[in-house]
This record gives structure tokens, sequence and C-alpha cells, in this order.
């Protein structure tokens, strides 16, 4: 999903046209706030994803990798690791690694590394770290609406987007599943 995409959404949730227009166009009406607003969302839409992907949804990346000395260092890697999630040598066999501050080792010479990264900072025409079907778009763009809002001084508009944003976060973090079992009391 890009970044483009969720802010567009956010426009037409603020009712800002000038803001779709620029999206579509690349142009803005001189003497407008249009590109300063459009930076500030998309700093907002960073900041919403960042969070999220520390706390609620990570994003996860897999990366074949060879040892070098022994070892794998984690500036190596593409991504900002923050947790190692698994290793998995060529034959598709899940292995034991050890973890220490700046790096990790496996008992193989190569395999492929799954973990959680912290994304990096995107601009307005790259791809964000999550895929539609990860998250929706709606639901990056309440939480972007939430912080605009704050920033903006509507605390009962972002009161309103925050809740939005927490139970689309929910509605993908919690279990699917509400049956209860019946009970028997005897």
């Amino acid at each position: 999903m890009k970044v483009k995409e969720v802010i567009r959404t956010v426009a037409l949730l603020l009712n800002r046209e000038d803001v779709i227009e620029y999206l579509d166009s690349g142009v803005a009406q001189e003497g407008s706030d249009t590109v300063k607003t459009v930076n500030v969302l998309v700093e907002l839409l960073n900041l919403v994803v960042s969070e999220l992907s520390s706390t609620y949804i990570p994003a996860v990346k897999s990366e074949r990798v060879s040892l070098y000395n022994g070892k794998v260092n984690y500036s190596g890697l593409s991504e900002r690791v923050l947790k190692i999630l698994h290793v998995i040598d060529d034959n598709g066999k899940e292995i034991d690694f050890t973890q220490y501050n700046e790096f990790f080792t496996f008992g193989c010479p190569s395999a492929t590394v799954e973990y959680e990264y912290l994304p990096k900072v995107v601009g307005i025409d790259d791809e964000l770290c999550y895929s539609e079907s990860k998250i929706e778009k709606r639901v990056l763009s309440y939480g972007t609406l939430a912080e605009y809002a704050i920033t903006e001084g509507e605390f009962d508009e972002a009161v309103m987007w925050h809740k939005r944003y927490v139970d689309g976060v929910e509605a993908i973090c919690l279990p699917q599943n509400k049956k209860v079992k019946r009970r028997r009391w005897a």
C-alpha cells in the first residue's frame, strides 16, 4: 500500500479537496497551505506506522543470510531489527540461534532469518511496510486523523478518530472466535 493512498483517504475524510488535487496533479495553489498539510500528514502517518509496528502489528521480513566470521551483524540486514523470530536452514527446518547485542549466530553456513523490524521513514511516493491484507488503509487513515486533530487542537475530533483507529486495530489483533463453550452446573 502506498503512502499517497492513505493520505488521499485522510484528505477525503477531512474534506480537503486541495490536498486531493495536489496528490493527483502535483501542483498546489499558490499561497495555500496544501503542501505543508501533506508533509504534516506524511510525518504523522510515519508516527502511526512506527507505533503500530512496535506494539500491535509487527512488520515482519524474511531474508537470506550467510555467516561471516561465524556471525550475522544486525547492521547487515536490510531493516532495523526489533526481534529475531525464526532461523530456517536450507531444508526448511527451524534451527536454534543465539542473539547478542550487535549480532546473532546459528549452526550452519547460511539460512533464512525471519524478523520483526522498525519501518523506515517513508515519503509520499513510497510503499508502506504493510499490505492492505495486513491492515486496512482506512485504519491507518483513522490513526493519522487522530494525530492530525491533536496537532490542530481539535481534541473532541481526536478522541473520535482515535476510537475508530483503536477499534480497527482491535479487530485485527483480537481473536475472532467469540463462542464460549457451554457449561453444565451439577
